[in-house]
């Protein structure tokens, strides 16, 4: 197989360069990969066009080319330009587009019966006010390029944007209820693992400064919400795909939020980890188009706890929690005098243990237990 990688420095994992004529476009990479047929480094994958250019000559050096892969989430868009420009089977562009979009995924989902929160675009303070109150209720703001924001009922939007005026936002219902994310593998529109996890806390709230855990859940709550995601795979035309789906368990049952197509970060970590679920793997395999492996029965329940560091000020101490509570198997805490960048985490933990319950238990007291100071 004649496969050009997309690399921000990282060799293929999975890929027996040996056996498949590869080649790389990469930004400040190793100038030697082993195997590598050919390696064209762009030094910075921001321009399209001289990516493109650099994948051209991938193609030439090749004599052809069957397969495009991306090895970083944040490149998903320009693999699927590649494709449509190469005329490469896999996701498109204009494919991407339709299912990452969170307006056109969510009009998508709506329009095959299933639940999504309703939602307006806005380019004006008065077009967001406007559909607050045709929603009679909060609404999350999604400003173009910004963090979302809760805008309560009743709350003039201005004031919570400390902002007399806004850009072009996505403006959709707040949904109440727990937020789930359901991660797993769909080959040829099949399920082929699929792990149900209830956060405690929610993103929005990580942002915030508070922390974010999340449990695997195995109960009838679980399998709806699975059965409710894989639908939303398939009003979405995802057939062939590593994903992560994210959805809250309204009072009507369960609403679609969001979905991306690559492993879900702490997630795929504990999923492979606990479960021997490589999806990191196996979303390179499906940018392949390569059939899955068996994946081994779920038989405990994991769990992950990040705690949000304080973006600009530097790390002094941190509590270790190792040995400390059931179920910790791995923690990650910079070290003393690390500079906490936006969004970073102040520690990462993972949990395993039997029963979702118990894993829930030990987040909760993780919560209580880990402190750290920075300046």
């Amino acid at each position: 197989m004649r496969v050009v990688i997309v690399s921000r420095g990282d060799q293929a994992p999975g890929l027996d360069h040996r056996d498949n004529d590869v080649a790389y476009v990469i930004s400040g990479g190793p100038q030697v990969i082993p195997w590598a047929r050919h390696i064209e480094d762009v030094g910075d994958l921001s321009d399209p066009a001289l990516v493109l250019k650099a994948a051209g000559l991938c193609v030439t050096a090749l004599g052809g080319v069957d397969a495009i892969v991306v090895l970083d989430p944040r490149d998903l868009y320009l693999g699927g330009l590649l494709r449509e420009r190469l005329e490469v089977p896999g996701h498109s562009l204009a494919f991407l587009r339709g299912v990452l979009d969170d307006a056109a995924a969510k009009e998508r989902v709506a329009a095959a019966g299933l639940s999504a929160p309703r939602f307006a675009q806005a380019a004006t303070m008065a077009q967001v006010r406007r559909f607050v109150q045709e929603l009679g209720s909060a609404a999350v703001v999604r400003p173009a390029g910004g963090r979302p924001v809760v805008v309560p009922y009743g709350l003039d939007p201005a004031i919570v944007f400390g902002a007399p005026e806004l850009g072009p936002a996505l403006v959709e219902e707040f949904v109440p209820g727990p937020v789930w994310h359901v991660d797993g593998l769909v080959h040829q529109g099949r399920p082929r693992f699929a792990r149900a996890s209830r956060y405690l806390g929610t993103r929005y709230g990580y942002e915030r400064g508070e922390p974010l855990g999340s449990v695997e859940r195995s109960d009838a709550e679980a399998e709806t919400m699975t059965a409710f995601a894989l639908a939303c795979l398939r009003a979405l035309g995802v057939a062939d795909a590593v994903f992560q789906a994210e959805l809250v368990q309204a009072e009507s049952g369960p609403a679609f939020l969001g979905l991306d197509l690559h492993p879900g970060g702490p997630a795929a970590e504990v999923l492979r980890e606990v479960h021997g679920a490589d999806l990191a793997r196996a979303w390179i395999g499906a940018q392949l188009g390569q059939a899955p492996g068996p994946f081994p029965p779920p038989v405990e329940h994991a769990g992950y706890l990040l705690v949000p560091g304080r973006p600009g000020r530097t790390l002094r101490w941190a509590v270790a929690l190792a040995g400390r509570l059931p179920g910790l198997y791995g923690e990650a805490v910079p070290p003393a005098g690390h500079l906490f960048q936006p969004g970073e985490p102040a520690g990462v933990f993972r949990f395993r243990l039997p029963a979702a319950a118990d894993v829930e238990r030990s987040i909760t007291a993780a919560i209580s237990a880990f402190t750290f100071e920075s300046t």
